[in-house]
Parts: C-alpha cells; structure tokens; sequence
C-alpha cells in the first residue's frame, strides 16, 4: 500500500479501499472525463465541460489544471462590490525529497541568472498555506485521514473569510505516494459552492495513482546548496548527456 508509513493496520486496507472506489464510482457524475498523465503516474476524473487549462512547466509544483465552464457573479451587499469566479481543480506533485533540499535553484541565460524556484513545500498543507494566503485570511475548517484505493490520503478544507470580497471554500486532497505527495485541490465561491462541491469532491475521491514513466521535477534538487543550469552549456546536449551531468 501507498503511504506516509507502514504502522496502520493492514488488515483493514482492502475493505477500506473497496468501499471507497465505490464510493467514488457512485458519485462520479455520468458527464465526467478521465485525465490520465502516464509520465507523473495518476488518473483523476474531471467533469466533462470543465476546461483543461495551459500551465507553466514546474511552476510551483502546478501539473495540471481544469477550470469550470460557468462563470458565478455575487455581489457584496455591504459595499455593492461584485466578483466573478470560475471554479477549478488545480493538480499539484510535491516530491518528498524536497524537504530535505537546500537552498534554490538558478538558470544562468545570456541575460543573466534567473531563480528559477527558491520556494518549496513539505506536505500539501504548507502549500496551500502559503497559496492561499494570497487570497486573503482563512482557517483550515477541517483535516482527516482517507484511505481511497488503497492510497494513504489526507483531506483538507479551507475556509477563506477575512479580508476578501466573497468567501470561498476550498477542498484539497492529499495522496500519499512513496516518493511524492499528489494534490488535488477545488475551489468555489461559498455563496455558490452547493452548485459544484458534489462535482469537485467526486473528482478528488476519483484519483488513482500508479507507476510513471517520467521523472518528478525537483529531485534532482536534494542535497545541493545552489544548483546552476547554465544554457549555453546544456543547449546542444542530448536529455541523457545532461541527467549524467548532474550526477558528477
């Protein structure tokens, strides 16, 4: 089993995770599509009309993203200030090696060096800590421990309430792999969030992790002080050629 350790009681797993695969299969919605990325090894079940999303590759740990094909409007009666909002799902991979990494990584280019990340996170709660501070004062309304096929999940809520025009709710799973934490993170607007919760909460239950193809961005970072990619050097090099680099 996939986990953050080996002390539960195993003799509970499989009951556990068959009744929670059917658990996410009865609440799968009969519109939903599959997301399935054979390189980071996880499948997850969107709705069908929500959008697949462009991101920046090893942006802040961000993989994927899916965002509501609806737009919601709610206007603040006290001071008749509106906010639009569409919903999304955000996937995240947070490697496990990376609480042990020191320092940032930098890319020498010809316009000079540029930090290429110098933020990294231990668990799924640190990041979404550090996210949605941004987003204004909030509390984490609930924690638990899951078992959803047979992968070790914690579960999280968010309620952003302070210093922001509409409150929003945020749902965030957390699987546990043996080298990498997956995040699937859902949010909506609380005036509106009966509209797409059930939606959002079948999609976080309905992930399925399995080996990959690829490799996690950032392992190659643990241990090194500073590391420093330099594009001149690296530009004419095959993927081989600079991976037995790093390893010198």
């Amino acid at each position: 089993m996939w986990g953050r350790g080996t002390s539960r009681m195993a003799a509970h797993v499989a009951s556990v995770a068959v009744f929670a695969v059917a658990l996410s299969i009865s609440a799968t919605p009969a519109d939903a599509g599959t997301h399935k990325d054979e390189k980071l090894g996880y499948s997850v079940i969107y709705p069908k009309k929500w959008e697949i999303m462009p991101v920046a590759k090893g942006k802040n740990h961000l993989v994927a993203r899916f965002q509501c094909n609806r737009e919601f409007q709610n206007t603040d009666v006290n001071t008749s200030f509106w906010t639009t909002h569409r919903p999304r799902l955000d996937v995240v991979v947070i490697p496990l090696t990376d609480k042990d990494t020191r320092g940032a990584k930098v890319k020498k280019t010809d316009k000079g060096v540029e930090v290429v990340n110098d933020k990294l996170y231990r668990d799924l709660k640190e990041y979404l800590d550090a996210t949605w501070r941004r987003e204004g004062g909030f509390h984490f309304s609930e924690e638990k421990d899951l078992t959803i096929n047979g992968v070790e999940v914690v579960a999280y809520e968010l309620t952003i309430d302070k210093n922001i025009t509409i409150p929003k709710r945020v749902w965030a799973y957390a699987y546990y792999a043996d080298d990498a934490i997956y995040g699937f993170i859902g949010d909506a607007l609380i005036p509106h969030e009966d509209k797409v919760k059930k939606s959002i909460l079948s999609a976080l239950k309905s992930v399925k992790l399995f080996p990959r193809t690829g490799t996690l961005e950032g392992v190659e970072r643990t241990g090194a002080d500073v590391m420093i990619d330099d594009e001149n050097e690296t530009k004419d090099m095959t993927s081989e050629e600079i991976a037995e680099r790093r390893d010198e």
